[in-house]
This record gives structure tokens, sequence and C-alpha cells, in this order.
């Protein structure tokens, strides 16, 4: 029986390869340049891997994590594409093509498991993550007992460039010269005064200061009011923001004080949208930087909106979103 493996950077690919041929399987080996090419929607990389699939009859094709082209292409040849998801959150498993009857889909997490099996994934299957424990037994005494414990965490999540995903623009400074510009524009001086006492001597909970900020919310985060976001479940992490953000808008003291990103703008490889409201906190001036030192992206605005501009505005904002995932599917999306 022949496997065709699509080989990338992941960990742990040798020892499938062991177990495969173990049960008398050849397995050939495809490199897969994920991190490095569209995974979406990339013609000559499909056509790549069909000049493979046509020179050898495989049973079926196999990668650590899903990939839409590899799903789109084995449909295509009537052959079976069987991804092990490793990864959580993995955003390209939210494709068109990840509903394809020839997809056996391998979930480590069973959350995510659920998720997709109630979006009629037809092959979705449950399976935890494996070890290959002999090799545990040619450790030394002393590396056996430098890692020995009752519970173990592996893995470098929070140190991979691949997962940040975040809501701020690149430069913090902007952001907060921005934020107090607006709240210039909207409190009289005395107010601002009384917000800043109440900011040196950490009084956030003073009802006063919380009446200002309302205020400002009004005008520049949840413009559309009552603010629909009030009738949600409450979800809000407060521990994390403050460890991020501090404990106001206005002076950030958290981990975000030093978050100066704008020389690393240059690394992003895949199709952006930046998308802004045009009344919120965040300066539409950086905006603008960021558009230009993004490769490929492209800068929308949402008349009337603040920075919840998704609730003031859905329709334009909803638009811009629903235009930028159909070209990038399609492959024609154009930075500007």
């Amino acid at each position: 029986m022949n496997i065709l493996m699509l080989e990338w950077d992941s960990f742990g690919q040798e020892y499938v390869i062991e177990e495969f041929q173990k049960a008398d399987c050849e397995v050939d080996i495809f490199p897969w340049p994920f991190g490095k090419e569209n995974m979406r929607n990339n013609d000559v990389l499909c056509q790549r891997l069909t000049d493979v699939l046509k020179e050898k009859e495989y049973r079926f094709v196999f990668s650590f994590n899903f990939f839409p082209i590899a799903a789109r292409v084995c449909n295509q040849h009537a052959i079976k594409y069987a991804s092990w998801i490793y990864d959580t959150p993995y955003m390209l498993l939210y494709s068109k093509y990840t509903m394809l009857d020839t997809n056996y889909i391998f979930f480590f997490d069973k959350s995510l498991f659920y998720e997709f099996k109630r979006y009629g994934v037809k092959h979705a299957f449950y399976l935890p993550m494996a070890a290959q424990v002999k090799y545990y037994d040619k450790l030394k005494k002393a590396e056996s007992e430098r890692y020995s414990a009752d519970i173990s965490f592996v893995g470098s999540t929070y140190n991979e460039a691949r997962q940040d995903f975040f809501q701020y623009i690149d430069e913090i400074d902007e952001y907060v010269e921005s934020v107090n510009r607006r709240r210039q524009e909207v409190l009289p001086q005395s107010e601002i005064d009384f917000m800043h006492k109440c900011e040196e001597n950490n009084d956030y909970d003073n009802k006063r200061y919380q009446d200002d900020v309302q205020i400002l919310n009004i005008n520049f985060v949840d413009r559309k009011q009552p603010s629909k976001l009030y009738h949600l479940k409450d979800i809000g992490g407060s521990d994390v923001y403050h460890a991020f953000q501090g404990d106001n808008e206005f002076v950030i003291t958290g981990k975000l004080k030093d978050w100066h990103f704008r020389d690393q703008l240059k690394n992003i490889k895949v199709p952006t949208l930046l998308t802004f409201g045009e009344q919120e906190t965040m300066p539409i001036s950086t905006a603008k930087i960021m558009q230009k030192e993004i490769p490929n992206s492209r800068l929308v605005t949402t008349p009337d909106g603040g920075h919840h501009h998704m609730v003031d505005n859905p329709d334009i904002y909803y638009k811009h979103l629903a235009d930028f995932i159909r070209e990038v599917e399609n492959g024609s999306f154009k930075g500007e």
C-alpha cells in the first residue's frame, strides 16, 4: 500500500512514518511548503501535487494538520486525505474544502472535534496525540530524573510568532496618543484633569471616572446605543486584560507598554485585511502606515463606526469582510 506524506517542519512525523512502514506501507515524501506559500489558493502547488499523484497509485495522502489545497487536489483525484490536527486554534480548518467527503480528519482537541462534527464533517475522529514510548527507555537516569513529573506541559505555543492573534495596532504609543486625543474631543478640561488624578491614584472604580469613561465608550467604542454587547453573556477576562493592558485605557502599564511591532510588518506574507472604524480610538493614520508596510494588504474603514464597528455598522463591516474572504478563496485578492 502506497502512502504520500506531506512533510513540513512538524514534530513526530518520523515516528508516524516508522509505524506506516511497520504495516508494510511504502511511504513517499512530498516536501510541503507550509509557512512559506499560500495554503488556501495556490495553483502552482496544486499542479505540483497533482503531478505527483499521477505518477503512482496512492491509498491515501497524509499530513500533520489540515491543508485546504491538499484536500481540494485529493478530492479531484478521488484519493482519501487523512490529516491529524495537533494545533488549536488552527485557522486553515475554516475552509469550504474541509467539508469534502474524501477528508478523514483526526483531532487531538476534543472541543475542536465536537465543533466540526456539528458543522457536518463526514469523517471526523477524536484522536489524542500519541507518543513513541519505546524511546523513553533509552533515557539515561539523569535525563529521566530531570524530565520526570506527574503532569507535563510540552510545547512552545506562547513563544511562536504564528500565534500572534492581536487586535491592536503595531505601535502602542500611537494608540495611547490617539485615545487621549479622543478624550480631549468630548470632555471638558475639568473632567480630564479629574481623570488624570484618578489615574495617578489608581482610583479607577470612582463613579465619576467611570461616567467619563462611558462618555468615551458611547462616542468611540459602542456608538450604536443601547449597545447590543451589553445583552450578551459576560465572558470578559479582566485578569488577562489587566495583565496586558493595565487598569485603564489611557496609561498602558501592562505587557503591551513594550509593544513596538512596525519593523516586523514586512514579514507578514498572507493576504491581510485591515479594518478600522472611522470614529474609533485606534488612529487611522497608523492604519495607513500599516497598510503600506504589510505586503498584499488592504485597508477599509467603516463609516460612523467606533471600535466595535462590526456592531455599529454591520452592513458595511461584513461586506468588507465577505469581499475579502471571497477574493482570498478564489485567488483574486490584491492589496492596495
